[in-house]
């Protein structure tokens, strides 16, 4: 911000998140930016910056994931030009019998 302080982080990689595949696909891991500064065009250029240091780094595609319930998330990641392209899905496992 202005006094200097962080209002937000982005955490990615460039190591191919997914080998078996042609193209090269670098993962958006985790981030973050502090609430009052959501909706503000600070979360968009923190996926941008990311974009452009993957560029450098010869990535082709960049992935993320979002819990499924997360509906904001998933509507950010939309906005910035995510694409669906998996469905994971998840069970708990019953011990008790």
């Amino acid at each position: 911000d202005a006094d200097g302080k962080p209002i937000g982080y982005i955490i990615g990689c460039a190591i191919n998140k997914f080998r078996y595949r042609k193209v090269k696909t670098g993962e958006l891991e985790n981030m973050f930016v502090v609430s009052q500064w959501r909706r503000k065009g600070a979360g968009g250029a923190l996926v941008d910056a990311l974009k452009q240091w993957l560029k450098t780094k010869g990535v082709d595609r960049l992935y993320v994931s979002a819990y499924a319930n997360n509906e904001e998330a998933v509507h950010f990641y939309n906005k910035c030009g995510f694409k669906p392209w998996e469905v994971g899905l998840e069970m708990k496992l019953d011990y008790r019998k």
